[in-house]
């Protein structure tokens, strides 16, 4: 869900360091701290020399292949640099006689790898079920496009299920499933169309029914709300005291870089609790917002330490995740090629990835694609003011009737339970008696009175709850104020590109869609190739370039940068029954689309 762009003000911000675009795409400076003794500096790149030892040896000359090697402990720091040979990565400083650990110059060098390691398995534990929080504590960082200076994150425990795949669930992919919003639930996904259950659209308080689609014929399944929406709540010392409260709903919490660290941590500990799946291939799917959501979090997976957001605790946690996939395997190595060997895949549903640009294509073209739908249905275009933004062959009421239908089928203690795969009761942290500290709301607010009361069998078995906390919201009620980048400036867009050159994407393009009309994706990219040098061109893979097919290519300049790849293709299925939400309406093709993209790029569920 997102707020629709023709009701938002959209203002163009400037642009800086070229959208932040390729910052870090080529390989990553090794996380570990250069030798003392005159060694070459750990962190270079394939075929560069590394530095000089901080003693006075001269640093090495990195051959074909090697990067200036460790040297050993202090030695003979001051005596002049070894050279590695031809195409080894030997020691850089102190002269060969001291190697040590750096290896004898001309060793053989290190093959990238072409998969993730397998591991023994056998003795892991099945896949389980499960529906819990994972807590995150507070955090400082500091994000670029927010503020110069440091912030905080609250405490806050995000809700998450978990589902294994139906068969061979240790050797299958693991889906991430969330809505957007931003600061909407993502259990509008998990009740439509991807899981083991789906409502009907068309009658959505019909009982869920067995779903033939479901994504765990293709894999495990993890759906996440974010904080403050759906089942997750922030946790403060004393939530009577409406200023802590206020407090922990601020936009250091709220924003899209603390947003997608957020996820980042779930994804990365939920893995944890599941072993089996902790090196698995990652498809993540984002819906609307969770586009951009989706972009960041693929920055901070594929490039650490990060220039964009700097975040000690989170660089500590990815990095321990990859020792464990990538076991023995060299740093030098590390980088987004190599990791995207796990976090390679990603399906957009109607997405917003290219910021205002994508904004400011939407508002021009929007009343060619509302002419173009007003034909199809047969009515005049004015009707389309009147229909739902979200699915224009459908009025206002069929969306309202669908979002109404949600928190009833979620809040029913025995649909909770096929939903969840679990009681409520059960899950910890869940319990009114185990949310001492929990809150939703920070000032008494319009939107705290307006939502219905949570039902009665419901409060019978958690127990009721004070008037600053609920157990389920859809949308958040936190302060989204610093969230207005994503319409102020096309920085998102650079994220997205980033993305895309190292990650397998499809883009969903749906013909009733007026909320996020991705006929606006191809003109936004172009309008983002004149700003950043890098991306050379964005067409229409057909006859014609500019005619919209099922492909999008984009070019990349390697002449200005050789790390580059040279094209980079995203998948743009249509949907021609479907608006904002294709699992509502098109479940089945989606699927489909989904299985032979995974199919084509080298997952095979």
């Amino acid at each position: 869900m997102l707020y629709p762009i023709q009701h938002m003000t959209i203002r163009l911000g400037v642009l800086g360091a070229a959208l932040f675009l390729l910052s870090a795409c080529g390989p990553s400076a090794s996380t570990e701290p250069a030798p003392a003794g005159g060694g070459a500096g750990a962190g270079g790149s394939a075929g560069v020399a590394g530095s000089a030892g901080t003693n006075g040896g001269a640093a090495g000359t990195a051959g074909v292949g090697g990067e200036g090697g460790r040297a050993g402990s202090a030695g003979s720091a001051g005596s002049g640099g070894s050279t590695a040979g031809g195409d080894g990565g030997g020691t850089a400083g102190g002269g060969a006689e001291n190697a040590g650990e750096g290896g004898e110059a001309g060793a053989p060098p290190e093959t990238e790898p072409e998969a993730i390691p397998v591991v023994d398995e056998s003795s892991l534990p099945e896949p389980a079920s499960q529906a819990g929080f994972i807590e995150l504590e507070p955090h400082e960082y500091q994000a670029i496009v927010q503020s110069p200076q440091s912030l905080t994150s609250a405490r806050a425990r995000l809700f998450y299920r978990f589902v294994p795949a139906d068969t061979d669930a240790k050797n299958k992919p693991l889906f991430v499933f969330f809505n957007g919003g931003p600061g909407y639930t993502s259990m509008l996904l998990l009740t439509f169309g991807t899981g083991k259950y789906t409502l009907n659209a068309d009658a959505p308080l019909d009982p869920p029914q067995p779903n033939p689609d479901s994504y765990t014929q293709l894999g495990n399944l993890l759906y996440i709300d974010a904080r403050d929406a759906g089942f997750s709540y922030g946790i403060v010392d004393d939530p009577s005291n409406v200023e802590q409260r206020v407090a922990g709903l601020t936009s250091a919490s709220f924003n899209p870089e603390i947003d997608a660290a957020d996820f980042v941590r779930v994804v990365l500990r939920v893995l944890d609790q599941q072993p089996a799946v902790r090196n698995n291939p990652v498809v993540i799917v984002g819906e609307s917002y969770g586009g951009i959501r989706a972009s960041l979090m693929l920055s901070l997976l594929l490039n650490q330490p990060n220039p964009r957001f700097v975040d000690a605790a989170l660089t500590e946690e990815i990095t321990a995740h990859y020792r464990q996939v990538f076991p023995g395997i060299s740093e030098r190595h590390w980088g987004p090629a190599l990791f995207a060997k796990q976090f390679g895949w990603q399906v957009l549903i109607e997405p917003l990835v290219v910021g205002s640009l994508q904004a400011q294509e939407q508002r021009r073209l929007m009343p060619a694609a509302e002419a173009r739908i007003a034909g199809t249905l047969g009515v005049d275009p004015s009707v389309i003011h009147d229909a739902c933004s979200d699915n224009a062959s459908h009025s206002r009421a069929w969306c309202a009737a669908i979002d109404a239908a949600l928190s009833p089928n979620v809040t029913d203690p025995a649909l909770f339970q096929q939903w969840m795969g679990t009681p409520a009761e059960a899950v910890p942290g869940f319990r009114a008696s185990e949310r001492g500290q929990a809150f939703r709301f920070g000032e008494p607010s319009p939107q705290q009175f307006s939502l219905p009361p949570e039902p009665t069998p419901w409060l019978a078995t958690l127990g009721p709850l004070p008037a600053w906390d609920r157990y389920f919201n859809p949308g958040s009620a936190a302060s989204y104020d610093g969230f207005d980048n994503i319409f102020r400036q096309p920085t998102y867009g650079g994220d997205f590109v980033n993305a895309v050159m190292h990650v397998n994407t499809l883009v969903t393009h749906a013909a009733f869609d007026t909320t996020l009309c991705e006929e606006a994706l191809l003109p936004a990219l172009r309008d983002l190739s004149a700003l950043a040098p890098q991306l050379k061109s964005v067409d229409y893979v057909g006859a014609d370039p500019d005619q919209p097919s099922e492909r999008i290519r984009l070019t990349f300049d390697t002449e200005l940068d050789p790390q580059l790849p040279s094209e980079r293709t995203i998948y743009f299925p249509s949907y021609e029954k479907s608006g904002h939400s294709v699992t509502e309406t098109e479940a089945h093709k989606l699927r489909q689309d989904v299985a032979a993209f995974l199919n084509e790029t080298a997952i095979t569920p």
